[in-house]
């Protein structure tokens, strides 16, 4: 429990002050929230990238680490979108239910801004994993600096989540949000869960991995300060192609009237990443249940990946 707690604490501590700083301090502009979080999340990612690259007979494993990453992602994904659809069925929650929002311009979605980033995330990975494995830096202990980092980022993170102006009690309000963000959180432990009795990997290493919930660039580097070089590769990997599993099915559940379902399987990346396609194909309505249920679960990641890694 202490381990929990002292892995819990500068995190919580770094969201809440982030959460509440624009109160403090007006006038933060995006222009410089947004490319401090991108130099934290590239540094983290190469600083990881040095630990993986460290792992003994790294690139024997890495099949290894891509399967298991794979399966978990094919699982939980599945699952979720599983339990969402027989829950709807038993209290026949519609597929149309309409909310106030402003009209957006529908505008077309670029591929290549969808695989920009996810591209750039790995480059920093392979760059520090190459720098490592062929010695061109000397070795030095970076666990500080990812904890420092880490925190610096939470902080930002915190910060720019506040000028979303999205009301933490308004979430609490929000039964189908809660609802559709517990059954997203329910299903993935639970699929992973399953995968564990396939896979050689511990019960509670697959239920940590699950709880990305497709936060690749945030997973990964969890499980690094965990001094997990193997599992922090995996969760990468893994929340990677959950992110890019959702993107592909987002059109596909949308046109047979699946949104909900479109919207669990996003995971945390319902509020960044996916939003643009959860507002194309399924509609300005569902944009407040998309950015509430991303909001939940970007929260929970910092909380349950050392909640389940240490017990």
């Amino acid at each position: 429990m202490a381990l929990v707690l002292e892995s819990l604490i500068p995190l919580f501590f770094s969201f809440f002050i982030g959460i509440n700083f624009p109160r403090l301090r007006t006038g933060i502009s995006t222009k410089i929230i947004n490319p401090s979080i991108n130099i934290c999340l590239f540094t983290l990612l190469y600083l990881m990238g040095l630990s993986i690259g460290k792992v003994p007979n790294i690139l024997d494993k890495i099949i290894v680490l891509g399967l298991n990453a794979v399966i978990l992602a094919f699982s939980t994904s599945f699952f979720i979108v599983l339990f969402i659809f027989i829950f709807k069925k038993l209290i026949r929650i519609p597929d149309n239910q309409k909310i106030n929002t402003p009209k957006k311009s529908k505008k077309g979605i670029q591929i290549f801004e969808y695989i920009k980033d996810p591209l750039l995330l790995c480059s920093c990975v392979l760059l520090g994993c190459s720098t490592s494995f062929y010695d061109l830096l000397p070795l030095f202990d970076h666990d500080r600096i990812v904890t420092l980092l880490l925190c610096f980022m939470i902080f930002l993170i915190g910060i720019k989540l506040a000028m979303t102006k999205i009301s933490f009690r308004h979430i609490f309000l929000q039964k189908t949000s809660l609802i559709i963000a517990f059954l997203t959180v329910i299903a993935s432990l639970i699929g992973a869960a399953i995968a564990s009795l396939f896979l050689d990997i511990s019960l509670k290493n697959a239920l940590s991995l699950s709880s990305g919930f497709g936060w690749y660039s945030l997973s990964g580097v969890l499980f690094s300060k965990l001094n997990e070089p193997v599992l922090a590769s995996t969760a990468f990997l893994c929340d990677l192609f959950r992110e890019i599993l959702a993107l592909f099915l987002l059109p596909i559940l949308s046109k047979v009237n699946r949104s909900h379902e479109a919207i669990g399987i996003s995971g945390a990346t319902a509020m960044d990443v996916a939003l643009p396609l959860i507002e194309k194909h399924c509609g300005n309505e569902y944009v407040p249940l998309a950015l509430i249920c991303g909001v939940i679960m970007s929260v929970l990641v910092p909380i349950f990946i050392p909640l389940f890694y240490y017990f």
